[in-house]
């Protein structure tokens, strides 16, 4: 384990355990009543949590979903982009067993309907900010 996937590894770590916190209370009084930085970190912790939802072969007979090859790289990747925040515009069930993220941001255009824009990339009917 590098030194990048570990600081991605303990970083979602701490997220998924903060948000963990915070569910109950969202389950009493709602996500809105949160403060704007715990509001962002549990919305974060959704996305993360849902992407975590890969297709795995050995679950391919229990879900019917085939299953799918992720590189390390490009989990630690996505972790990163996803702890950042650059997918804040997304919903949180569009991350659901999408393998890498770049399935709906930049490869296979044409299946997931992402088109360019000059503003950024556009992902299904959202716009993310051009990256440097």
């Amino acid at each position: 384990m590098g030194e990048r996937h570990c600081k991605a590894a303990v970083a979602a770590q701490a997220m998924l355990k903060r948000a963990e916190s915070l569910e109950r209370m969202v389950r009493l009084v709602g996500e809105s009543e949160l403060s704007a930085e715990n509001q962002s970190l549990y919305k974060r912790s959704k996305k993360l949590r849902n992407y975590m939802t890969q297709n795995f072969f050995v679950a391919e007979a229990q879900t019917g979903r085939k299953g799918q090859y992720v590189p390390i790289a490009s989990v630690v990747s996505d972790v990163e982009e996803i702890l950042a925040g650059r997918y804040g515009q997304i919903p949180d069930d569009k991350f659901l067993y999408i393998a890498p993220t770049c399935q709906f941001c930049i490869h296979g255009l044409r299946e997931t309907g992402i088109v360019q824009s000059p503003g950024g990339v556009g992902v299904m009917g959202f716009l993310l900010p051009k990256t440097a």
